[in-house]
């Protein structure tokens, strides 16, 4: 079976986006192939606006998370491996779900990367291929 984090991270994505309400990423920097902006972490981590008013080109594959944003006025690609996206959660009522952290190998991240090209053609919370881990899930 298929990963269900990407499925149901495009859904709650889509209902607080829905809802007018701010959807907020929250990231494991130091994943093989993550890319944020540097300095912009907090030991680590970072949370990020993936709101309409604040990404241009998001693109939620099986595999990763992609969009550019504004920092420090100026545009920088975003690109998160599917491993590094520990949970979603609405910035004005902080409902969400959290994933954990998956257990990631050398070599699963080399394959989750993608050109350039893949991971910036336009388009917004498309299907792709992978994601064969199982996600660890918690309640909140």
């Amino acid at each position: 079976m298929k990963s269900t984090k990407p499925y149901l991270l495009e859904a709650l994505y889509r209902c607080i986006s829905d809802s007018k309400l701010t959807p907020l990423l929250y990231v494991k920097c130091d994943i093989l192939g993550v890319q944020v902006p540097p300095g912009y972490d907090n030991d680590g981590y970072i949370v990020l606006d993936v709101s309409h008013d604040a990404v241009t080109n998001l693109k939620m594959q099986e595999r990763f998370v992609s969009f550019e944003a504004i920092f420090d006025n100026a545009p920088f690609n975003i690109y998160l491996p599917m491993p590094s996206i520990l949970a979603i959660r609405c910035a004005e009522n902080d409902i969400g779900i959290e994933f954990g952290l998956e257990p990631v190998d050398a070599t699963q991240s080399h394959q989750d990367e993608v050109t350039e090209d893949e991971a910036t053609d336009g388009g917004e919370a498309e299907a792709g291929d992978g994601g064969r881990k199982k996600p660890h899930l918690t309640v909140l």
